[in-house]
């Protein structure tokens, strides 16, 4: 995982102190946290749990899933997830590899260098007004460029509403859209990537075709859409504490 740059909202919650992430292994650890590990852009992940750390040879244990991909240890990189007293929780890893401790086949990965460690309510999405929607320009596989409904956004990611099913077929979890664009009145338009985190089909009253909830994190952000991404989160913010007010 590459360090993000400052004006980048991630920066904010990125731990890169050894001893910090050491700290939140070890939480995970006492939690017995599921991880998910995936290794390409299919979307495609198994479970595991951290059973030990090995600081001294820059190591950590993970037990083997039962049913182990080839692809798991033949992959150079790795990304992680996980959830664990109201954080998510991302860091990426180099290639592992199986090992045995204490008589127990584990899988070796190296402790990593940096960690996405966010409190939920950092990442708290603010609902968007359906009055007046607020559009996201979406490139999709096959050259169709569609626009989208926003339903909800934060400084890590936003939230789609698909009609058409277009997202719904195209999207696979982990898949990554480039070249993607916000429309809102008032600001720059500005290129940003995202990354599909999770979808839900809801069914539609009165016999109407079901839609899709796909959300999403924010990748590849510029210093300049990560600035105006964080007014625009703070005037909503402003604007619906003065409606509660």
């Amino acid at each position: 995982m590459t360090e993000p740059s400052p004006a980048d909202p991630l920066a904010a919650f990125t731990l890169t102190s050894a001893a910090n992430i050491l700290e939140k292994l070890q939480t995970l650890q006492r939690n017995g946290t599921l991880l998910s590990i995936g290794w390409d852009d299919s979307g495609a992940s198994v479970t595991s749990t951290l059973i030990k750390l090995l600081p001294q040879k820059g190591l950590m244990a993970l037990e083997t899933p039962q049913q182990m991909p080839a692809q798991l240890c033949e992959a150079a990189l790795l990304s992680f997830s996980a959830s664990v007293q109201g954080a998510d929780v991302r860091f990426t890893c180099a290639r592992l590899r199986e090992a045995t401790l204490d008589g127990q086949d584990v899988l070796a990965a190296p402790i990593p260098a940096a960690m996405i460690w966010v409190q939920r309510r950092e990442n708290y999405r603010i609902s968007l007004p359906r009055a007046a929607p607020v559009l996201c320009r979406v490139p999709l596989p096959n050259d169709e460029i569609a626009e989208f409904e926003v339903l909800n956004i934060s400084l890590l990611g936003l939230a789609l509403l698909d009609k058409s099913g277009r997202l719904d077929y195209w999207g696979r979890v982990g898949q990554v859209f480039g070249n993607c664009a916000l429309l809102i009145d008032g600001l720059r338009e500005e290129r940003v990537s995202l990354e599909i985190r999770n979808k839900r089909n809801t069914a539609r009253s009165q016999g109407r075709s079901a839609v899709t909830r796909v959300g999403f994190a924010f990748r590849d952000m510029s210093r300049s859409f990560a600035r105006q991404l964080q007014r625009y989160v703070a005037a909503l913010e402003r604007e619906r504490a003065r409606r509660d007010a």
